[in-house]
């Protein structure tokens, strides 16, 4: 059924290793990918690990602001409501009796029709931030100021010399 004629030939089924067919790591380029590589990612985790502050702060500052502004139109609701009260106990609604309280019932009159909308939000939001960094500085001591600004000094001229 074979032909003896017929000779199988014996084929190996690994090709020889050429020069295109090395791997990575045995490449005299490995390092400086590799290198290349390490630093991107720790760039990222640094750029991540800022952002990750970023929002931190200004969530915790937005819920204090938020927190205050209520504090805040809770309290001039109540000094409203004194007002109109002040306004119906002395009868400024009488003409005769605003001639008596004039200046007075016209204050009362003035903070009962108070827009309570236009708050002062944005001095209100400049406050907490300002509390907000002296919280952060006052308990730091001069040596640690000097430390951190070291660190900082340091990463950035590490990564500009390791570039």
């Amino acid at each position: 059924m074979l032909e003896p004629s017929v000779k199988r030939r014996k084929t190996s089924h690994s090709p020889p290793h050429t020069a295109t067919q090395q791997s990575f790591f045995s490449s005299p380029h490995a390092p400086a990918a590799f290198s290349s590589y390490l630093k991107l990612i720790l760039h990222a985790c640094g750029l991540l690990v800022v952002i990750l502050v970023i929002h931190f702060f200004v969530s915790a500052s937005r819920r204090e602001l938020d927190g205050r502004v209520t504090q805040m139109l809770q309290e001039l609701e109540d000094e409203k409501m004194q007002c109109a009260q002040k306004f119906r106990d002395n009868q400024c609604d009488l003409y005769a009796h605003k001639h008596f309280f004039g200046s007075f019932c016209n204050q009362w009159e003035q903070c009962m029709k108070r827009d309570l909308r236009g708050v002062g939000r944005a001095k209100l939001t400049m406050t907490v931030y300002g509390e907000m960094i002296n919280a952060l500085v006052e308990p730091l001591t001069f040596k640690a100021m000097l430390v951190i600004c070291l660190l900082v000094f340091g990463i950035f001229v590490g990564s500009i010399l390791l570039s």
